[in-house]
C-alpha cells in the first residue's frame, strides 16, 4: 500500500474524525439527560445550515433539571423531533427568523420546548398542511411517534390571518 503525504492523510481521516467527535458528543448528552445540553447539541448542528439559507436562529434556553425520560434514546428522540422541525421550517415556511425556547413550568416538573417561525404558516400551501391533514407528510407523523414514546405532547399553530 503506498504512503499517503501527510496532507492527503489529513484529508481523509479528519472529515471521519469529526464525525466520530459529533456522535460521541451526542451519546455523551444523551446519556446525561439534561436538556440544555442536548438543545446545544441541536444549535451546533443545525445553525450553520440555517445561516447558510438567510435563517436567523434566536435562543431563549433556560436551565433546566436533569430529566430521566431524556435518557437513553429519550435524548435522540427530542433531538430528532426538533431536527425535524427545522428541517420543515428550512423547507417549507419562507422564515427568515426561528426562535427555540424552553421554559420550565412552574411546579418545575415539566418542560415546554418550542420552535417558533415567522414564516407563512401552516396550510398555505399544500407542502404546509396542517400534521394529520391531507398533504402531511411522514415528518409530522414520526414527530408525533417520538413524542408519543416520550410522553410529550406535541402541537402544531399557526397565527390566525
Amino acid at each position: 500500500m503506498p504512503l499517503l503525504r501527510p496532507s492527503k492523510w489529513l484529508a481523509r481521516t479528519l472529515p471521519a474524525v469529526a464525525w466520530l467527535q459529533s456522535r460521541a458528543f451526542l451519546m455523551a448528552t444523551v446519556a446525561a439527560a439534561v436538556l440544555g445540553l442536548l438543545l446545544a447539541s441541536v444549535r451546533h448542528r443545525a445553525e450553520p445550515g440555517l445561516r447558510a439559507a438567510g435563517l436567523t436562529l434566536a435562543w431563549q434556553v433556560c436551565d433546566a433539571p436533569c430529566l430521566p425520560v431524556l435518557e437513553g434514546n429519550g435524548g435522540r428522540e427530542l433531538v430528532r423531533i426538533l431536527q425535524e422541525a427545522l428541517n420543515n421550517v428550512l423547507h417549507h415556511a419562507q422564515a427568515t427568523r426561528v426562535t427555540l425556547r424552553s421554559e420550565a413550568s412552574a411546579d418545575g416538573r415539566s418542560i415546554v420546548v418550542s420552535l417558533v417561525d415567522n414564516g407563512q404558516g401552516l396550510g398555505t400551501t399544500p407542502q404546509c398542511a396542517p400534521p394529520g391533514g391531507s398533504g402531511s407528510g411522514r415528518g409530522t407523523r414520526n414527530m408525533l411517534q417520538r413524542a408519543q414514546r416520550l410522553g410529550a405532547q406535541l402541537s402544531w399553530h399557526s397565527p390566525a390571518s
